[in-house]
């Protein structure tokens, strides 16, 4: 029957959610009009689907990130690729990383953009983003300093994702300091923030790689 959950197979919180949701439906039936309850129902799906998608993009892109933070050393902070201009070391490429995220989300969330200059790729202030050179960025004092900035930094991105709540997340608009024309909802931007960190992944990654350290792809997966 529909109204009935079988325990032995709710083996996941998925199966459990989805056993829910079936019993959502079927009191809905009873209790709203049909356009109530599809309308109802609809938004639901769209909402939990927000929130799934993004704790679990910003869960495993935390983890992953982390895992490469530490397989580097204090020693490791000055370097930069040898060819090429304007880029960031090792120390600035961390510092970067620990406000790519969560502080982001918070701006999103809350409205509140004091961050430092170069965080979050653009400029909150209304104007043409002013992106410094790699010589103008800040660095880390120790991989330690930068692991525990990137913790509280991981910590930001989950409190602003429990504190924009679903509906928010589905149909709240707005746009970023850096594209005033172009409106999102919060969803997007959120997802666009754990992207952005995700790509400085990926550079750590590659930092890595040419420093001839024993990564390969299943360390860029996090696997």
């Amino acid at each position: 029957m529909i109204v009935g959950i079988n325990i032995s197979q709710c083996l996941s919180a998925e199966k459990v959610v989805r056993d829910l949701r079936y019993l959502f439906a079927y009191w809905s039936c009873i209790l709203l009009n049909p356009r109530q309850m599809l309308t109802r129902y609809l938004n639901w799906e769209i909402e939990m689907n927000w929130t799934e998608l993004l704790t679990r993009e910003m869960t495993a892109t935390y983890q992953t990130t982390d895992k490469m933070l530490a397989l580097l050393k204090d020693a490791d902070l000055n370097w930069k690729p040898a060819t090429g201009d304007n880029w960031m070391t090792v120390g600035q490429l961390l510092a970067h990383i620990n406000g790519s995220c969560g502080a982001c989300c918070q701006g999103f969330v809350t409205g509140d953009w004091g961050l430092p200059e170069g965080d979050c790729d653009g400029d909150a202030g209304g104007h043409e983003p002013m992106m410094p050179t790699a010589e103008q960025m800040a660095t880390v004092e120790s991989v330690a300093a930068a692991r525990a900035g990137f913790a509280a930094d991981r910590k930001v991105a989950f409190q602003m994702l429990e504190k924009a709540g679903a509906e928010n997340l589905a149909t709240l608009k707005s746009a970023a300091p850096w594209e005033p024309d172009n409106q999102l909802i919060l969803g997007h931007h959120l997802l666009h923030m754990v992207n952005h960190l995700a790509i400085h992944k990926a550079q750590l990654f590659y930092y890595l790689k040419l420093m001839g350290r024993k990564v390969d792809t299943m360390t860029l997966w996090g696997m």
